[in-house]
């Protein structure tokens, strides 16, 4: 899948507004944090594993985002051309699944996330729609 998008977002002129990339980062870093709690670990212990400071992960973290947010802008255009669409009932179902992975009460995740989070989410679906076709389409070359 990525030998699938990463070529063409490295190769697209797509900007990332700054604004964008650092929520990303942030909601990224919130779901580390959840699943870190979920296995009984912080995120410092997770730093102190993998032997990182704080703005060396901040770092690698805003860059992760970045790349991801060009990705997905690629998607998205994919997904406009494609017509896809994603209904509120299942942006409401990934939640839900979502907040059973982090073992959260749903109306709590939602409150957490906002709702930048809850489009984050749409866009998240879309996406994976878009890569499905992208896969589905794709001749091994």
């Amino acid at each position: 899948e990525n030998t699938l998008v990463d070529p063409v977002s490295a190769n697209s002129e797509l900007g990332v507004p700054g604004e964008n990339a650092i929520e990303r980062k942030d909601a990224m870093v919130q779901g580390l944090i959840n699943q870190l709690r979920n296995s009984g670990m912080s995120l410092d212990d997770y730093l102190n594993y993998n032997n990182m400071t704080k703005e060396d992960f901040d770092k690698y973290a805003l860059n992760d985002a970045i790349e991801m947010l060009k990705g997905q802008a690629v998607l998205l255009m994919i997904a406009e051309a494609e017509k896809i669409t994603v209904k509120a009932s299942e942006v409401e179902a990934q939640i839900e699944s979502m907040a059973m992975q982090y073992q959260m009460d749903v109306n709590a995740l939602k409150s957490s996330i906002g709702p930048n989070g809850m489009n984050m989410v749409r866009e998240d679906i879309l996406c994976k729609r878009a890569l499905d076709i992208l896969v589905d389409s794709a001749v091994e070359v």
